[in-house]
């Protein structure tokens, strides 16, 4: 038997989750078995986002999970992961984790895979081949996920009147000149990621402002349009 980390994202706006199955196959086509029932999975909105695979055949195999709901529901197979070889997706999660530890880690992990993708046209980012990644693009990489995450946070968080740091973005939520200086910092950290990348990444922000009923109703700018588009050098 092996051990195995695996690392996922949860289902967004599931309450009844009861299970989760990990399934292993020698290759990501062939015929896969599952391997390993988990029954402590958390609860809603806090379930799970990694285990241990204890029960493995190979580590180098690969794995898929499956969710089941306490109606016994079971879910599609995920997209298959081979084991022990820490994906790029992974490695980046951590790097910016370390950067800025206040961050919803499902955030960073989907900016991560859309960032990968749109560095890496046309490879799945959780089967890049981390050694074919330098250390100069994995920094950018990095910057460019810590962009849009800190991004999100700023937006989301900007109905508030409260101070907080995140990472490098420190503000007094609600000041628009200081939210400002916010969004300098991020479009900082796109630079470096231009820099590390070889890229001309453009960052258009339109917001719109719109009611939110929240003990009792307030103007705030909820929605701002991203667009990050990535040119050649």
């Amino acid at each position: 038997m092996a051990s195995v980390y695996l690392r996922f994202i949860p289902p967004p706006n599931t309450h009844d989750l009861d299970k989760l199955h990990v399934w292993e196959s020698p290759a990501a086509d062939a015929t896969f078995q599952k391997v390993q029932t988990f029954e402590e999975v958390g609860a809603y909105p806090d379930w799970i986002d990694f285990v241990e695979v204890t029960n493995a055949v190979n580590a180098l195999d690969f794995f898929a999970i499956q969710w089941e709901s306490s109606a016994g529901v079971l879910s599609e197979l995920s997209s298959p992961v081979q084991g022990t070889k820490e994906t790029l997706v992974g490695e980046i999660v951590d790097r910016v984790l370390i950067r800025s530890p206040l961050l919803d880690d499902n955030v960073v992990q989907q900016e991560t895979e859309a960032v990968i993708e749109m560095v890496l046209p046309g490879i799945d980012p959780y089967t890049v081949d981390r050694s074919m990644v330098t250390y100069r693009q994995k920094s950018g990489i990095t910057f460019l996920v810590l962009a849009r995450s800190l991004l999100t946070t700023v937006l989301v968080s900007s109905g508030n009147t409260q101070s907080y740091t995140a990472g490098l973005v420190s503000q007094t939520l609600g000041s628009s000149s200081q939210q400002q200086q916010s969004l300098k910092n991020i479009e900082q950290m796109i630079e470096w990621a231009n820099r590390d990348l070889g890229l001309n990444t453009s960052l258009i922000l339109e917001m719109r402002r719109c009611v939110i009923g929240c003990h009792g109703d307030y103007h705030w700018p909820q929605v701002w349009d991203i667009t990050f588009e990535a040119l050649t050098p």
